[in-house]
């Protein structure tokens, strides 16, 4: 959980109530929608576009602003995170809301028009996640008799060796190229490349070191189906979305929840990749249902009204962000797997 004492600080006392009963309510709607984890059976894992997180020059974010953030965060055990800036005080003050237990990796920013000066990064708990030792940012190889080199992806991915009990995996998160959303322009062909080429890519890895890997992360993708051009590209490279995920009744991750963007999508090459499967084991948290919800208006006004922004709900997106996070349940209690397979070994020789 959180470290609230630092609610102490804000002042006067009648906007710190106003505050600890939003946290309150967000706990609360929190509870109701995603697992309670534990240290022992399950992994609870997400990704989250965090919008202009440490590069936000439209509105500044507010101090109860971060609290809700870090009372989301505190809900998982491993979030991947994209769209973090340059500067990360806004990370650090983050990180000390969420208390010593949590810890992140991130990358150096990417540089470019199109890298846009991002990082991103992965935030866990490291009483339930443990970095294995080996992360990196992925760069395409040149393909065999190509007649140009390869396009680089916009926002370097980020892949990283975890382990969680007896679960090892790669993951890898991205910030995919968006560009001109039309399906015939040329920005749009780049966005569906780039999602083909990191498949492409950690597909041949996995197969190679008969390894796990999650991809998840904002692709930008348009549609749920294999009809729709970036999701194919993910899936064509035998990727896989999680069927607790699919199973969702709206797979809409941007706030408008209009359209599919932030995805989860896996490789099992082990065996050893078990999805939790029941009604509440996947899903997409809308935490405008209870904080910077329509009605407040009134009460932030005298924030957003200083801006250049159009609205109120434009603003409260530089607030907590355009995209809403995404998460699914595993099992990392593999034990009685393991015995079972180790009796029947015994049993054969």
């Amino acid at each position: 959980m959180p470290y609230y004492p630092k609610l102490r600080e804000i002042t006067p006392k009648k906007e710190r109530a106003r505050i600890i009963e939003n946290i309150l309510a967000l706990k609360k709607s929190i509870s109701a929608q995603v697992p309670r984890k534990t240290l022992e059976r399950n992994l609870i894992v997400a990704t989250w576009n965090l919008r202009e997180f440490g590069k936000n020059n439209k509105a500044d974010r507010l101090i109860e602003t971060h609290f809700y953030i870090a009372e989301i965060i505190s809900a998982f055990d491993l979030i991947a995170v994209q769209e973090i800036g340059e500067n990360l005080d806004e990370l650090k003050l983050l990180i000390s809301l969420l208390g010593p237990e949590w810890d992140y990796i991130i990358t150096d920013i990417t540089e470019g028009a199109s890298g846009n000066k991002e990082r991103l990064a992965f935030i866990f708990d490291n009483r339930k996640v443990q970095f294995r030792n080996m992360a990196g940012e992925i760069v395409l190889p040149e393909k065999p008799k190509a007649k140009k080199p390869n396009k680089q992806i916009a926002r370097t991915p980020f892949i990283v060796a975890f382990q969680s009990k007896w679960f090892k995996f790669y993951v890898t998160t991205v910030h995919i190229y968006y560009g001109n959303a039309s399906k015939t322009s040329a920005e749009y062909k780049r966005r569906v490349q780039e999602i083909g080429n990191v498949a492409e890519f950690l597909n041949k890895r996995a197969e190679k070191e008969k390894s796990n890997h999650l991809i998840l992360g904002d692709f930008n993708i348009t549609g749920a189906g294999i009809d729709d051009p970036t999701m194919n590209a993910l899936l064509k490279h035998r990727f896989e979305i999680p069927e607790t995920v699919q199973m969702l009744v709206n797979l809409n991750t941007n706030a408008l929840r209009t359209m599919p963007y932030d995805q989860i999508a896996f490789r099992d090459q082990t065996g050893y990749m078990e999805f939790i499967s029941n009604s509440n084991s996947a899903g997409i948290l809308d935490y405008y249902e209870t904080v910077f919800k329509d009605n407040d208006e009134s009460i932030y006004k005298p924030h957003f009204s200083k801006t250049k922004l159009k609205s109120f709900k434009e603003w409260k997106t530089y607030q907590m962000s355009d995209h809403l996070p995404l998460w699914v349940e595993f099992n990392v209690d593999f034990s009685e797997k393991y015995l079972y397979k180790l009796q029947n070994f015994e049993y054969e020789k």
